[in-house]
């Protein structure tokens, strides 16, 4: 049995793909419809959002008091701090490998690290084109 990948993660063989957080083994064989997609759940930010609306409900409560200037000015300002923090606070987008086996779709590996995902990727790759039969052997 080849090891195409090792990492504290994922171990890919010739034979199997192993998943060790939740501890899950896939039979290379079996895996079918590979490919892989983007998880955005992490780009939506609620408190960036709450924030964006305290600065309009702030906005609108100075204008009725102040005037037009001002409000911009203060709108302004307080503007800032909550782009800053929506800016900052965006985690990396997870790629994520997904399949089917056995009939089920399954979620095999995903990472925010494009590196590293890229590495166990090829290598189930490598994996699935070994486990193929030659085209001369049909």
């Amino acid at each position: 049995m080849r090891i195409h990948y090792s990492g504290p993660d994922v171990v890919v063989t010739s034979e199997l793909f192993v998943r060790c957080v939740p501890w899950e083994t896939f039979t290379i064989r079996d895996l079918r419809n590979v490919g892989v997609t983007r998880d955005d759940a992490d780009r939506s930010n609620a408190a960036t959002f709450a924030g964006a609306g305290a600065v309009l409900a702030a906005g609108a409560l100075i204008y009725s008091v102040a005037g037009l200037w001002l409000t911009l000015a203060m709108v302004g300002l307080a503007a800032l701090p909550v782009a800053l923090f929506g800016v900052l606070r965006r985690r990396p987008q997870r790629l994520v490998l997904r399949a089917e086996y056995r009939g089920v779709a399954v979620e095999l590996f995903s990472s925010a690290d494009a590196q590293v995902f890229n590495q166990v990727k090829r290598a189930l790759l490598r994996a699935m084109e070994n486990g193929l039969p030659a085209p001369w052997a049909a």
